[in-house]
């Protein structure tokens, strides 16, 4: 094992590192255990065919706690957190550079001697899940494992802020290497990166929305055949369908009735149980009336232009009830091939 140190780097630059290799918050989308990315989206991030994920709330709010996670866990350990390992730098791997990682802290044991062999990764959480040493997303685990393989370190942990009801909580959880899942993890990177994003090859999608990014819209006349699981599928969807529709047509005339009683007013309330439910007026918006389009692009040709797009259709699941399909369960039914 070997690796280059990129350090003293801006953001912009390290966020351009990472599109040139496999992170390691992105490792656990290739085991099916991200709640951010699937294969697809990496790949699709890593050749720019979408467009770069921009920092959102979650991921500013990370950034802002990371410091006070780490400085919580050397209260709690007495560890020493190495100041250099701070900020934005990253690891690359000398045998296979687009295996990169960025640790969030580096650090020693209480105790220990500050030498290279004693060094430890500190991977810093905040989040609402209710982790514990028994319990933590398995993505945090695979995120970590890599981290280490990298950078040649056999011990680590993962420490957390959590926010709760009453508060906030500290933890920690120590992660000790496991050089057979750090081969496993290489095995999947070197295919993703090899096999898919230098050929130029999508991998297979296994979510909705992985199939929604490959398949954005039908093609006119095209039908595939339908198996027998398909049609028990179709079935139960069908049977669900009737069963819900009693259901929602009352609660519509519930709620019609619950509306009239509120009548101007904000909601109902209760003395024990406190607000029940609200029936609140939305916020005026200003927008362009659509029945002016016509006029507009004809009084104004080049506003229009410049000022208005088209939006792409998105694609509508819908059963085809009249099909015999859903005549009844013990119904023959004749599939007719056009």
């Amino acid at each position: 094992m070997g690796y280059i140190t990129k350090k003293n780097i801006s953001h912009d630059e390290w966020l351009r590192l990472r599109y040139s290799g496999i992170g390691s918050s992105e490792v656990g989308a290739l085991f099916g255990v991200s709640s951010f990315d699937t294969p697809l989206t990496i790949y699709n991030k890593k050749l720019g065919l979408t467009p770069p994920e921009p920092e959102n709330e979650r991921m500013t709010m990370g950034h802002i706690l990371e410091p006070s996670v780490a400085e919580g866990f050397a209260q709690m350990t007495g560890a020493v957190i190495m100041k250099s390992s701070e900020g934005d730098w990253m690891a690359i791997d000398r045998k296979r550079p687009y295996l990169r990682a960025s640790p969030d802290r580096i650090y020693f044991e209480a105790g220990a001697p500050h030498t290279r062999a004693n060094r430890r990764i500190c991977e810093c959480k905040s989040t609402v899940l209710p982790v514990s040493r028994d319990w933590y997303p398995k993505s945090w685990y695979y995120q970590i494992m890599y981290q280490m393989g990298v950078m040649g370190i056999t011990a680590g942990v993962i420490a957390w802020i959590r926010a709760t009801d009453h508060g906030f909580e500290r933890g920690y959880v120590d992660v000790p290497f496991e050089y057979e899942v750090y081969k496993e993890i290489v095995r999947r990177i070197d295919d993703i990166w090899l096999n898919h994003i230098l050929k130029g090859i999508p991998p297979e999608p296994i979510t909705m929305s992985d199939y929604s990014l490959l398949y954005p819209r039908h093609e006119d006349g095209s039908y595939t055949g339908a198996t027998d699981d398909v049609k028990s599928m179709l079935r139960k969807v069908n049977d669900i369908d009737n069963d819900l529709k009693p259901l929602k047509d009352e609660k519509d005339q519930l709620q019609e009735k619950i509306k009239m009683y509120i009548a101007g007013n904000e909601g109902i309330s209760d003395p024990v149980y406190g607000t029940l439910c609200t029936y609140k007026t939305g916020k005026d918006k200003e927008e362009f009336d659509a029945s002016l389009t016509e006029k507009f692009r004809t009084e104004h040709p080049r506003l229009y232009r410049e000022y208005f797009t088209t939006k792409s259709g998105s694609r509508t699941f819908k059963l085809n009830k009249k099909s015999k399909l859903f005549a009844s369960p013990d119904a023959e039914h004749t599939v007719t091939v056009l």
